[in-house]
């Protein structure tokens, strides 16, 4: 009975294996040479990466790469000047005209050059500086609408126009009077005349001095509390 357990359980184990053997993914080595559609010529140092992972490589100064790939990988092909060209292996396989049962397959890939159009410029020669200088000044440039709206805000009339119309509150009417007052001191070669003392507020203040000063004598501590 044992010995049957054993068979049927290496039986079942043998199964499992297999059947995830099967649901592994074929592995390819994918080998090209990258050529440049218009011209034909192998194209330089073009980053290939595969999409969703982090494989990739660059391919050599000749245009030639080499990278393992499975059935269900998209290959992606990037260099500077160039469109980024896709490549499904999946697609390729079903039109590959090689060694349908070889792990190695090879492929030419083509990316068109990405070309960019420049606005035309003109070249104007001075002899000198002086002229140069002069073109730039007189040259016409028109003006935005951003631009001739802050240059008609900044317009005397219109900024005199907005500050007289603004409300002025307390706190700044004592700065701009203190401000005035402190110009009219400085641009003064007179001194300041110090305001007259009110003779009945100095015969008080001396009375409550002469007061305190009894209070203190007759050595009343707490007579500030009074």
């Amino acid at each position: 009975m044992i010995r049957k357990l054993f068979l049927l359980g290496l039986v079942f184990s043998c199964v499992c294996v297999g059947a995830s053997h099967a649901q592994l993914k074929r592995v390819y080595q994918l080998s090209g040479l990258i050529v440049n559609k218009g011209t034909s010529e192998a194209v330089p140092y073009v980053q290939v990466r595969v999409n969703n992972s982090r494989r990739g490589t660059v391919c050599n100064g000749d245009g030639f790469y080499s990278i393992p790939v499975s059935e269900m990988d998209t290959i992606y092909f990037s260099s500077l000047g160039f469109r980024t060209t896709r490549f499904v292996f999946a697609n390729y396989l079903k039109e590959y005209q090689g060694d349908a049962n070889s792990a190695y397959v090879y492929a030419i890939n083509y990316i068109e050059e990405d070309s960019i159009t420049l606005a035309g410029i003109t070249i104007f020669p001075y002899n000198t500086p002086g002229k140069l200088r002069t073109a730039i000044i007189e040259t016409d440039v028109p003006e935005d609408i951003e631009s001739a709206n802050a240059r008609d805000n900044l317009n005397p009339k219109v900024m005199d126009v907005l500050i007289g119309s603004l409300k002025i509150d307390e706190g700044e009417r004592v700065m701009v009077a203190r401000q005035l007052y402190y110009n009219q001191q400085m641009h003064s070669r007179v001194a300041p005349t110090m305001p007259l003392f009110d003779p009945i507020a100095v015969y008080q203040l001396l009375r409550y001095i002469n007061e305190k000063a009894k209070i203190r004598k007759d050595k009343n501590l707490n007579y500030w509390n009074e």
